[in-house]
């Protein structure tokens, strides 16, 4: 890693001093240093995925759908009434009603 090229673009960019002096304190990292870095991310990472898969639970028991669930059904269908005919037939609009007041954008404080 070359440290000049962070010193250079931290001052074109308006960086304070203190900033430029750290990146001039930079060392180069050699590859044996990058491997151990990126291998403990790799362990962090595995175990914060085996953390999150063990605070995760599947649902149980799986929902039934039995006799109990079709009566329900049944009971729930009755109170919503008498089923609606299906119709055929043209629907004709005003041309006033795209310029309605409702289609615009609601006026903001």
């Amino acid at each position: 890693m070359d440290t000049r090229r962070i010193v250079r673009s931290s001052i074109m960019e308006g960086e304070t001093e203190d900033a430029r002096e750290s990146a001039r304190r930079l060392k180069p990292v050699s590859k044996a240093a990058l491997k151990k870095i990126r291998a403990r991310l790799a362990e962090r990472s595995s175990r914060a995925k085996a953390e999150t898969s063990q605070r995760q639970v599947s649902p149980k028991p799986l929902p039934r759908y039995d006799e109990v669930f079709a009566e329900g059904q049944r009971w729930l269908d009755t109170l919503a009434g008498e089923p609606i005919a299906s119709e055929e037939g043209r629907l004709s609009l005003s041309e006033d009603l795209w310029r309605s007041g409702s289609r615009g954008e609601p006026k903001l404080p």
